[in-house]
């Protein structure tokens, strides 16, 4: 889709700022967590109205709303924008990029496209035919407004499905109730999305009669109350939200600071064409909480794997995280110490692989999938993230979630396993301990396509998955690990699962190593407060390929 047939398709300024509105809504229910949503709307006490779309792979567009019309324009990395393209929008709206604070105001080479209305105009404009690094996916959520494209985008990007109807509502700009909420997030209730809702602008309730069972209901179940106004002005409203427009976190946008992570070791497979490496960032800092520290991959590569490692001593300081960025471009580790102080410094390490002839957006975009899974709000909770057919798991990570609304007073929830389960599943598991503290766990199941193409030549991709137990039974500190000694593999996953006991071990350290001639695995879990005795199991996966 060209920029001028994208902007034949746009429709009229109010109808795109109310299906933004829906679309933002949408996302908070999916996901609690602001800083990982891949749609946002907030408003400003003063200024424009800001939607924000990301893609999975970085790229990203933003729509801002003023009195003066509306402007879409894209982004994706320095010096890839067209300076030309910041001349061509007209002077009635350049003043929405200082409003928003726009950086390509400082470097034009950040814009990549642009597309316009006038308030007094009657169709939409753009900067030229095409959009360099734009991505079809997030035009498509705004040429095309239907549940089903509302739907397909939410599914991919979350790994989770999602029924039509309450999509449709929600997108519909429908008074919300806490039945329809539960069908697409059970964790969540209308007073936890209170704040997203005012920074959307969504409509309050107006005595929309509950819907018991959005999966066998049809359409006529849900009453549709009277629209608001589509041409209603802006609404001035203070939020708190606005943040929730970076493409990641504080710690996240870290990683675009040039810096260079360390190269601990790389490895090609017996084919010739694949290529691992393993890199290490470490904390240069003492703090007893760390969120989403990230080690990053050579910029030809992407993260497939990775892992992190706290301290196991004088208290010791657990994991919490270990899971891909959605761009590929790092691996995330995320750690804390609990009930006793432990300021430590957290190491992230990350697994970056790259295949000959074959480009990095080919192999992020088309090749690698990753499967992202919840599991149910518990105290002890697991969930399995599905491999889907065609496809070879190659590795997989998980995310805590004990910093979410619903347990934003608890002590912690911290991880037991993340490892490859037989027939075909990622699984992993945590646990509050000795202080309750129910949450959610995340499963990343990342996966390679199990034959492709390459200049005409048809591979498949042969794994290999082992794992290797503590030695001397259970003890109060285990430790395991293994190497990849086989036929030309390389390293692309590593996975650690301490055995369930009461009270139970905490995993604290997950890292890829090497002996010098083949890579592998190290892991380590600990008992905490009170003494518990257990086995831990350490995994490595590894791929080659073979001409089918």
């Amino acid at each position: 889709m060209n920029l001028h047939e994208a902007a034949r398709r746009l429709p009229d300024i109010a109808v795109l700022r109310d299906h933004c509105r829906g679309l933002a809504v949408l996302h908070a229910i999916l996901e609690p967590q602001a800083v990982r949503r891949f749609c946002a709307f907030a408003v400003a006490e003063y200024g424009p109205q800001t939607a924000r779309l990301r893609h999975g792979d970085g790229r990203w567009l933003r729509v801002d709303f003023s009195e003066a019309g509306a402007l879409l324009h894209w982004h994706k990395k320095p010096g890839q924008g067209r300076p030309e393209v910041l001349d061509g929008i007209p002077k009635t709206l350049q003043p929405i990029l200082r409003d928003v604070r726009c950086d390509c105001l400082a470097d034009s080479r950040l814009l990549a496209a642009a597309l316009w209305r006038e308030e007094d105009d009657d169709v939409w404009r753009a900067t030229g035919d095409f959009a360099p690094g734009a991505s079809p996916s997030l035009l498509r959520c705004l040429t095309d407004r239907s549940p089903g494209r509302a739907r397909r985008f939410a599914a991919k990007r979350y790994g989770m499905p999602c029924d039509l109807e309450a999509v449709r509502h929600v997108i519909g700009l429908r008074p919300l109730t806490d039945t329809l909420i539960a069908s697409l997030n059970p964790a969540l209730t209308r007073t936890d999305l209170a704040p997203d809702l005012t920074a959307a602008g969504y409509p309050p309730m107006t005595g929309l009669p509950l819907v018991r069972n959005l999966s066998t209901a049809g359409p006529e179940a849900i009453t549709q109350p009277a629209r608001p106004s589509l041409t209603s002005p802006l609404h001035p409203v203070t939020t708190s939200l606005v943040s929730s427009l970076q493409p990641h976190g504080s710690d996240l946008l870290a990683l675009d600071r040039a810096r260079r992570d360390v190269e601990l070791f790389r490895h090609r497979d017996v084919s010739g064409l694949i290529t691992t490496a393993v890199f290490r960032h470490k904390a240069d800092h003492d703090q007893q909480h760390f969120t989403d520290l990230g080690a990053k991959v050579d910029s030809d590569m992407v993260a497939i794997g990775g892992g992190a490692s706290a301290v196991d001593s004088p208290h010791g300081a657990l994991l919490t995280a270990s899971y891909p960025t959605d761009d590929g471009s790092a691996w995330l580790a995320s750690s804390k110490d609990h009930d006793v102080p432990e300021p430590h410094r957290l190491t992230a390490f990350a697994i970056g692989m790259k295949i000959d002839r074959v480009s990095r957006e080919r192999l992020a975009e088309e090749l690698l999938t990753v499967v992202h899974t919840r599991s149910r709000h518990t105290a002890h909770p697991y969930v399995s993230a599905r491999v889907p057919h065609g496809h070879t798991l190659i590795g997989g990570g998980f995310r805590v979630n004990w910093q979410d609304p619903r347990c934003a007073d608890a002590n912690g929830n911290l991880a037991t396993a993340s490892f490859p389960r037989a027939g075909g599943a990622w699984t992993v598991r945590s646990k509050d301990h000795q202080i309750s503290s129910p949450c959610t766990i995340d499963a990343f199941a990342v996966c390679l396509r199990s034959s492709f193409v390459i200049d005409g030549v048809e591979y498949t991709v042969r794994a290999w998955t082992d794992f290797a137990e503590s030695e001397d039974g259970p003890v109060p500190h285990p430790s395991a690990a293994l190497l990849l000694h086989s036929s030309g593999h390389v390293l692309t996953g590593i996975g650690a699962e301490v055995l369930p006991t009461d009270p139970g071990s905490l995993l604290w350290q997950l890292e890829p190593t090497t002996d010098g001639t083949a890579p592998g695995v190290r892991s380590g879990a600990k008992h905490h407060g009170q003494w518990s005795a257990a086995t831990l199991c350490a995994w490595a996966l590894g791929i080659r390929l073979q001409r089918s």
